[in-house]
């Protein structure tokens, strides 16, 4: 045993299940006791009603801090199929065409991409050549002005390459200018709703 882990503590699972679901728990409290990182949050929702809520283990890397229901943490790329949901809705009802150029949503987008590049990482636009601050990724319109003139890695349709931090703005760009609304209203109205209705607008 390191010095650093002599200095972690074993939080325990914490949250509640359903009947029916304690294996469940079992299975989460086995997994927080085998991992040596940080800790981890499990829910799920079954017909109507969420079954699952759970969290432990340390929500810091000293292992010091308890994770705890509302411990915010790094999603990386699970907000990327509810985008691609949202594009999807729109094709379902006409409003946005797979195979059209960008550049009919996004005029000022340069890189000759289809909505289906786009949609399947296959435009090629996954990097910025120039260096751009930290501050202009919190800032929507000023990074989707850099995306719109960056020329893609390779030509769109000939590779496959993950947009790793772009792919809700070159998405979501298009599907908002589309319908004319925000990306983030759009899917809480659109995708969320427990109700959701595929006649219902944009």
């Amino acid at each position: 045993m390191t010095k650093g882990e002599a200095g972690r503590h074993q939080f325990a699972a914490d949250g509640s299940v359903e009947v029916g679901f304690e294996t469940v728990r079992e299975a989460f409290g086995e997994v927080l006791a085998a991992q040596r990182g940080t800790g981890a949050a499990l829910a799920a929702w079954h017909e109507g009603r969420w079954v699952v809520d759970l969290w432990g283990g340390a929500a810091d890397a000293a292992g010091r801090v308890p994770w705890r229901r509302d411990s915010i943490v790094q999603p990386y790329s699970v907000g990327k199929p509810f985008v691609a949901m949202c594009a999807l809705l729109l094709v379902d009802r006409g409003l946005l065409d797979l195979d059209a150029p960008v550049q009919r949503y996004w005029p000022e987008f340069t890189a000759q991409a289809t909505v289906r590049h786009v949609l399947s990482h296959q435009a090629g636009v996954v990097a910025l050549d120039a260096p751009a601050p930290t501050e202009v990724f919190y800032d929507w319109d000023a990074l989707c002005s850099l995306l719109a003139v960056q020329q893609p890695v390779w030509a769109p349709g000939t590779a496959h390459g993950e947009s790793a931090l772009f792919y809700g703005h070159l998405l979501g760009r298009s599907c908002g200018v589309s319908t004319g609304a925000a990306l983030g209203p759009s899917f809480a109205r659109n995708c969320a709703s427990r109700r959701t209705s595929t006649s219902s607008s944009a």
